[in-house]
């Protein structure tokens, strides 16, 4: 059971970030979109891993900054599908 609620953590995020570039891959702004995301998350996660900005614990392993890159990420995703759902929406009712 264990590994399965493991394996839903890892996918779920993946498949959902899949899914959401499918859902806007014929938006005009399309390649915009994604090039800012790309910079933001690129940046946050600079943020988090290389600098005392946002840890700032005692984290002797670094599996602080492990878990908080991972959960960034995950909220990230999570945004993105829900503006994508936004995006797709807008887009059928110009149609």
């Amino acid at each position: 059971m264990e590994n399965l609620i493991l394996l839903a953590i890892w996918f779920i995020p993946l498949i959902l970030w899949i899914f959401s570039i499918h859902l806007i891959s014929e938006w005009k702004h399309f390649n915009k979109f994604f090039i800012a995301n790309t910079i933001l998350t690129i940046t946050y996660l600079g943020l988090i891993i290389f600098t005392d900005l946002i840890v700032d614990y005692h984290d002797e392993y670094g599996l602080g900054r492990i878990i908080t890159s991972l959960g960034a990420l995950t909220v990230h995703i999570f945004c993105g599908f829900i503006t994508s759902l936004v995006i797709s929406r807008q887009m059928r009712k110009e149609e």
